[in-house]
């Protein structure tokens, strides 16, 4: 019984002392499981890989008076963007919108939730019967979708590859992909229903201001292919890794290794490329999330240095 204790004190001794990574990226664990004495290895190995093409996340939006027209406006807006994309050598076949929503918001104010709560507190003309000056602010309905397009990489030089998002992004700007421009033109009564809103907002402690614009920013991210043999070469390396650890570690705890229980995989990949973003509103407001779109046997980086992938085996051993 003694013997037995020890050995499970130097297991768990050995599990602090050898978490950390070791040489070439391998790491190693050992640890008692629940169900008895074993020893769980774990092996690593790292991929890195050249990006093929850069992809663009891109959320659009256009405004109208109701919801009807924005959405006609939005519609001829993506036909405009589309055809900008193709003259800037987009891959045509890449280039997808997602299906469009309709919020609205009042002009000049927004939905700045403590705004329209102070407003209502203090009987600001937010009813349909307000009359004159005061009369119901008018409401601003936008419509928004996300698109997304693909560029084939034209050098492999990563210092011209760094210039690529902003280049992009300066191209975004110049030609109003985004439709930040696309806003309502409020006629005279509107807009002096308007400026009366705002009179009293500032009456009440809030300063008027022009509402900016909810729309997120560009998502823009270098892609690269992860192919099934450079999968399964990562795969073993790190499995042979995980073996050798186990050996090394069943030696310097003087155990003896017993029957194989399990085999285990995990992947990691850069904090930055796997980070869900978010879409806010002019106020701060979180809207909903915005993962990085990337598919099964891809990996995305916002920099084109940054394409990595961690395989991870575990091992799980019986302890003679």
């Amino acid at each position: 019984m003694q013997r037995s204790l020890s050995y499970r004190v130097l297991v768990g001794l050995l599990c602090l002392s050898f978490s950390g990574t070791l040489f070439d990226r391998v790491s190693a664990q050992v640890g008692i499981m629940s169900s008895g004495a074993g020893l769980v290895a774990t092996g690593t190995h790292e991929i890195k890989l050249e990006p093929t093409k850069i992809r663009l996340n891109l959320p659009v939006q256009a405004e109208g008076k109701d919801s009807k027209t924005a959405i006609a406006s939005l519609a001829e807006h993506k036909k405009k963007v589309q055809e900008s994309l193709k003259e800037m050598k987009a891959i045509e076949k890449s280039i997808v919108f997602e299906a469009s929503a309709v919020s609205s918001s009042i002009a000049g104010v927004g939905n700045n939730p403590n705004m329209m709560r102070a407003m209502r507190v203090n009987g600001l003309p937010l009813a349909a019967d307000a009359t004159d000056d005061e009369a119901e602010a008018p409401k601003i309905f936008t419509a928004q979708t996300t698109m997304v397009a693909e560029w084939e990489l034209p050098t492999k030089d990563v210092d011209a590859l760094a210039l690529m998002p902003e280049m992009l992004k300066l191209q975004i700007a110049q030609k109003d992909l985004q439709g930040k421009k696309l806003k309502v033109t409020l006629n005279d009564d509107e807009q002096d229903r308007v400026n009366a809103i705002q009179r009293r907002i500032q009456q009440i402690g809030y300063s008027s201001m022009n509402v900016p614009s909810s729309v997120g920013e560009a998502q823009i991210v270098f892609v690269a292919a992860l192919t099934d043999a450079v999968e399964t070469e990562a795969l073993s390396a790190a499995y042979e890794s995980a073996a050798a650890n186990a050996k090394v570690l069943a030696a310097a705890s003087k155990v003896k290794l017993g029957k194989l229980r399990s085999i285990a995989r995990s992947d990691t990949v850069d904090e930055m490329a796997s980070a869900v973003q978010y879409e806010y509103d002019a106020y701060g407001n979180q809207v909903r999330k915005r993962p990085i779109k990337r598919g099964a046997k891809e990996v995305v980086s916002p920099t084109a240095t940054g394409l990595s992938k961690t395989v991870n085996v575990h091992l799980s051993y019986e302890i003679e």
